[in-house]
């Protein structure tokens, strides 16, 4: 026989198809269990078992892989009876493949249906995705906490999107009573840029207030030149006016409750 290539050459899911095969005849190499017996159990051809024993013993795992076909995918039963299987699978979470077999021959027999081998049968439970067989048994709840993907925006250009995070610090301090404490920190962060927008350091839990006031830092000009970030306001100078802004802000304060009304507006002379 020709040199194989190394494992590393095959896929991961041939691989794992190398191992079923070789944990159905392992118990015939370790002595456990004659041929005949796993042909029996497994409705798998004592000459499929001794082609895969042989090929095993000559080259490892390497061996048991199969060469892709065009006929891939296709596990040779009529599709009545793949249906069937796929149900029995679904609908009896807990039972092994053995029994699952059981089960579609008694129905074969029932409805004059070709039966298939233990192997097919194994094959197909193996080719459904897991995801398919969470939302099966475990409903569309915990499907969705699993497998459904969580979709995030992504900002294209600096301040189109801001995130608001809190953090307990791993630091301790005094608080306002010269007790240790651990303090609060509230960012407001450029989804862009990366960069702080707005900060608040308190003892106090996160609160609406909080993140009302690091908001109102975000958007205003900073003090410090270093750290140039501020929202521009896309209107005519004449309108930049207490009213007109706590009007347009108190609309979006909805949405992380509290008041404009509690934000001290700092007006710089023009």
């Amino acid at each position: 026989m020709s040199e194989l290539p190394p494992l590393t050459s095959f896929s991961e899911e041939q691989r794992q198809k190398a191992m079923d095969k070789y944990w159905l005849i392992a118990p015939y190499l370790n002595q456990e269990k004659p041929l005949k017996a796993i042909a029996e159990e497994t409705g798998i051809t004592k000459r499929t078992l001794h082609n895969w024993i042989n090929k095993y013993n000559h080259f490892g795992l390497r061996g048991l892989i199969r060469k892709g076909r065009t006929d891939s995918g296709d596990f040779k039963v009529e599709n009545n009876v793949l249906e069937e299987i796929k149900n029995l699978i679904f609908n009896h979470r807990r039972n092994s493949v053995s029994s699952i077999h059981r089960k579609i021959c008694e129905v074969c027999k029932k409805k004059n249906w070709k039966q298939p081998s233990y192997y097919q049968v194994y094959s197909i439970s193996k080719s459904l995705s897991p995801s398919l067989k969470k939302l099966a048994y475990e409903g569309n709840k915990e499907y969705k906490n699993k497998y459904d993907l969580i979709y995030r925006r992504e900002a294209n250009y600096p301040n189109e999107i801001w995130q608001a995070d809190h953090t307990l610090l791993d630091i301790i301090v005094l608080n306002e009573k010269g007790k240790p404490e651990r303090p609060w920190l509230t960012i407001i962060l450029d989804d862009y840029s990366r960069a702080i927008a707005g900060y608040y350091l308190s003892f106090e839990s996160p609160t609406a207030i909080n993140t009302s006031l690091v908001l109102h830092q975000a958007i205003w000009k900073k003090g410090n030149r270093d750290w140039p970030i501020w929202v521009f306001l896309p209107i005519p100078p004449k309108r930049w006016n207490k009213e007109y802004l706590t009007e347009r802000l108190g609309k979006y304060s909805l949405n992380i409750a509290y008041s404009v009304s509690d934000i001290t507006f700092n007006w710089a002379n023009s």
